[in-house]
């Protein structure tokens, strides 16, 4: 929840850390896993060689070089390193992969909503991460697009008034601007209320007001024809 101060509401502060839990623990899990094992396998290596050189200075004292066994032990310690570190960012990549993949894509589909276009559905890999996000994301497309083919057949309700009022006489074009005005009335309240902004929501007319500009409305009409 948002806490004022004295210059105005502090930013909004996240305290549920864990927002997508089962993402999160999943690979938190895998990475300590990961790094347990490499730690395990480098301390039983190194335990192993320092054992060998162990049992030799007791067997052969005479033929021990400390200094010789501490290189062996470092060279041992930076090639395991850069093996795990080779290992690891192989792993780094693949699972990468899976996040950096479905994001790109999500903003592709994203960019061609907000150019005005609906983007065609692509599916996601087997073990891409973010199933979720993508089907939600496709919900609201569909729902999007739902909206979109009542919105089109509503003004294709409206062209068919228009266009059949033309040849009629002054009663029926009459009618049919007082239809296609409520009709038009009712999208541009349904743009404002989706809008969420109380600022785009359009002033209500008084009745005597809208009555009076039906006929300047038909003069104009009749006009055109």
């Amino acid at each position: 929840m948002a806490k004022h101060t004295r210059n105005g509401p502090r930013l909004w502060r996240r305290r549920n850390y864990l927002i997508n839990s089962a993402f999160q623990w999943k690979y938190t899990l895998v990475i300590a896993t990961g790094v347990f094992l490499a730690a395990s396998m480098m301390g039983f290596a190194l335990f192993g060689s320092l054992h060998q050189q162990a049992r030799a200075r007791i067997l052969h004292p005479e033929s021990i070089d400390a200094w010789q066994s501490a290189r062996v032990v470092v060279h041992f310690a930076v090639a395991f390193s850069a093996v795990m570190v080779v290992a690891l960012g192989c792993w780094g990549i693949v699972v990468t992969h899976r996040i950096s993949g479905p994001l790109y894509v999500l903003g592709r589909h994203l960019t061609k909503l907000g150019e005005g276009q609906f983007p065609k559905r692509r599916p996601l890999r087997k073990k891409d991460e973010f199933k979720e996000l993508h089907n939600t994301f496709w919900f609201t497309v569909d729902s999007l697009r739902a909206r979109k083919r009542i919105e089109l057949a509503t003004l294709t309700g409206i062209l068919n008034i228009a266009s059949s009022a033309v040849k009629g006489d002054s009663q029926r074009r009459i009618s049919a601007l007082e239809s296609i005005a409520t009709q038009v009335e009712a999208m541009r309240n349904e743009a404002a209320e989706a809008l969420g902004d109380p600022a785009d929501r359009p002033s209500q007319a008084p009745p005597t007001e809208s009555a009076a500009s039906a006929p300047d409305a038909l003069a104009l009409a009749e006009s055109n024809v």
